[in-house]
């Protein structure tokens, strides 16, 4: 490698190995034989002179007490990044980020080790070492593999795998593992085996000793899917082997579970509840949430299997408590606001070279016309010419069509990626009705639970009456029995309704109008969104009117498109009513109110707020793509512009706005009957 150039002592080259190994084909798989003791460590960070080599021993420092001593590990990476900042040190910031991030991802702490990761991945980027930048794309891809969006990862492992072919950088083979693990979580076996056995080809000329315990896994999963029993558990361990030597305890839990999972496949429980504990003996030490998970899930089937359900119950418990850590809704919206944000500034940046291009072309428009303009005088004080000159000026015309189509192109780029943003602001829509859905579908779903319970007692007390012979009392218990069902069918109807509008909302828009009760969906939507926004700030609170007309009856719409209106309109009137209470003004009380009215051949829905109301100078641009009044990173600008194509467009409606400023706004949508 490289940048063994500026390593001077040897220790710090072997804290290099063991940071940077898997970089370079001669240490591909050599870190885990790399030993370094923390004491050795502190002398030399104590001793070191030079900057860049204490970055490398705090980097070091953190890595040994990963699994060991969390709060430990947390100190000597921020020391890192400190004294990287400090001394100016880029690569060395970049490269502490990343460790940094591993750290949280290995406490799982998904949301930070993102936001660290592409931390690090800009700073790569902006001094241009690209072999790095693909060690971040790897990291990404492997965080996003994590959270299930395999999607998303395999574009990062690929982008990845582009560039490190281009450049003949070591990666790949770490790239096409990650690839063949993407591929068997998302079940295209064939794929990720394909991915993985190129990896392990790319690999060869090292001792079986030193094969990478990750690989090993990774094939010992795809011949589990496919019922390659043996296979699995040689893959299986041989890969353990080679963990225990490296001391990798995220990889033996995998690798145990693993295990586990094949012993039980096989009949064998006792080996299976062996390596099941030793996986969550390690998990738990190691404070590692993720394996500990999936260590404590096996366990719970495995006591059911055996009827153990005392045992399943109790680490039933520890479950929910470690997928509330992992997957809270506010982690995942925070993961999603964060990814979210990448992109953006991706695309900033590719429209900002679009930018740069069509500036460019422009200038070479600009310059071929003023050749032009000194053709064409040239010609009248030279008529003797006059046919050289018109050549030439056929030419240049040819140049100037080529630069008009080159334009033109440029153009549909900016407008696809116009569509590309508006189809986030539809998701982004979605996101906002997750607390609320799962707020309504709790309360039919405790009702189920709750009737079942009592339902299953009067079986037992019917059971005893009619063994007594109390055929009376058991038929009064029966027909309890009959109400307690007809309640849980009604409230599981309930349940099933919401999670379809939920469904129908994410879905795209068919364009085909259909007879909905506008009514019921105005008052779902208006309870939707406020739950939503409670599950985000517990603070909130406001009072909520309804005034529906109930002459409407049903009227042909397109369901999903007006719901995402309703749902940006009264969206956008809690945020202001709330921005209104921060104020504290006093007898203030935010209200919102929907409501519907029957107008001839047409229907009115009214969302009224009494926020401050929209400023003249603005009011005129509401409806503009791209424009919003909320602070950056709080709107991107494409709801009511959305919603105003929706209604007018798609509905043949309209959408208007009266506001007064300090008192409040009203957007009324008006559609056909």
């Amino acid at each position: 490698m490289y940048l063994k150039g500026f390593l001077k002592t040897k220790v710090i080259q072997r804290i290099f190995l063991l940071l940077f190994g898997i970089c370079s084909t001669n240490v591909l798989f050599a870190q885990g034989n790399v030993k370094l003791d923390k004491n050795e460590l502190l002398q030399d960070l104590a001793a070191e002179k030079e900057d860049s080599n204490k970055v490398y021993i705090l980097r070091a420092l953190a890595e040994y007490y990963r699994g060991r001593e969390t709060d430990s590990a947390l100190l000597f990476a921020k020391k890192a990044i400190a004294l990287s900042q400090e001394s100016k040190f880029e690569l060395g910031e970049a490269l502490s980020l990343s460790t940094m991030g591993k750290l949280y991802r290995f406490l799982g702490d998904y949301t930070k080790a993102l936001q660290l990761y592409f931390q690090s991945l800009q700073i790569t980027e902006r001094i241009k070492d690209l072999n790095y930048v693909v060690f971040n794309y790897n990291s990404i891809g492997e965080l996003y593999v994590v959270q299930g969006d395999y999607r998303q990862a395999l574009q990062y492992f690929f982008k990845g795998l582009s560039i490190a072919k281009k450049n003949n950088f070591d990666w790949q083979c770490k790239l096409l593992l990650s690839t063949g693990k993407a591929y068997e979580k998302m079940g295209y076996l064939d794929s990720a085996k394909f991915y993985i056995i190129k990896s392990y080809e790319l690999s060869k000329g090292f001792k079986d000793d030193y094969l990478p315990g990750n690989i090993l896994y990774a094939l010992g999963e795809v011949y589990s899917e496919t019922r390659e029993n043996n296979k699995a558990m040689e893959s299986y361990r041989l890969s353990l082997q080679v963990s225990e030597r490296a001391q990798d305890y995220s990889a033996i839990c995998e690798e145990s579970i693993g295990i586990a999972k094949l012993f039980n496949t096989v009949g064998n429980k006792d080996s299976a509840l062996y390596y099941a504990r030793k996986s969550l003996g390690i998990a738990s030490h190691s404070n590692l949430l993720s394996a500990k998970l999936d260590a404590t899930n096996f366990l719970i089937d495995y006591y059911k299997e055996m009827k153990m359900f005392d045992s399943a119950l109790s680490y039933s418990q520890i479950s929910y408590v470690l997928k509330d850590s992992l997957v809270s809704k506010e982690k995942i919206n925070e993961f999603q606001k964060i990814s979210f944000s990448e992109q953006l500034r991706q695309q900033e940046v590719e429209q900002a070279k679009v930018q740069y291009r069509s500036k460019i072309k422009m200038l070479l428009l600009t310059g071929g016309l003023t050749a032009l303009m000194i053709v064409l005088i040239f010609l009248w004080r030279n008529i003797w010419q006059k046919q050289k000159a018109n050549r030439l000026l056929v030419t240049q015309k040819l140049e100037i069509d080529k630069q008009k189509a080159e334009i033109e192109n440029s153009y549909h780029e900016l407008k696809a990626t116009q569509k590309q943003l508006i189809q986030s602001e539809k998701m982004a829509s979605l996101g906002e009705l997750t607390a609320g859905i799962a707020h309504e579908i709790q309360n039919p779903l405790n009702f189920v639970n709750n009737f079942s319970e009592v339902s299953n007692e009067l079986i037992k007390e019917m059971v005893d009456e009619i063994n007594k012979g109390n055929n009376d009392e058991a038929k009064a218990i029966a027909n309890d029995l009959v109400q307690n069902l007809e309640k849980i069918n009604h409230h599981g109807k309930r349940a099933d309704a919401i999670v379809k509008g939920m469904l129908q909302h994410s879905r795209s828009s068919t364009g085909i109008k259909e007879p909905t009760d506008i009514n019921a969906l105005a008052d779902e939507y208006l309870r939707l969104s406020y739950h939503g926004l409670r599950a985000k700030d517990k603070t909130f609170n406001a009072t909520m009117n309804t005034d529906f007309d109930d002459n409407i009856g049903k009227i042909n719409i397109v369901p999903q498109d007006v719901g995402r209106v309703i749902l940006n309109l009264l969206t956008n009137a809690f945020y202001v009513v709330t921005e209104k209470k921060k104020m504290n003004i006093p007898g203030y009380e935010p209200t919102v109110s929907i409501s519907t009215k029957k107008m001839g051949t047409n229907i009115s829905i009214s969302v009224k707020d009494n926020g401050n109301g929209i400023p003249k100078k603005v009011l005129e641009k509401i409806f503009q793509p791209f424009f919003t009044t909320k602070p950056t990173g709080e709107g991107t600008g494409l709801g009511l512009s959305l919603s105003y194509d929706i209604i007018t467009k798609g509905h043949r409606g309209e959408l208007k706005v009266e506001t007064k400023e300090g008192e409040g706004t009203t957007f009324t949508i008006i559609l056909p009957a």
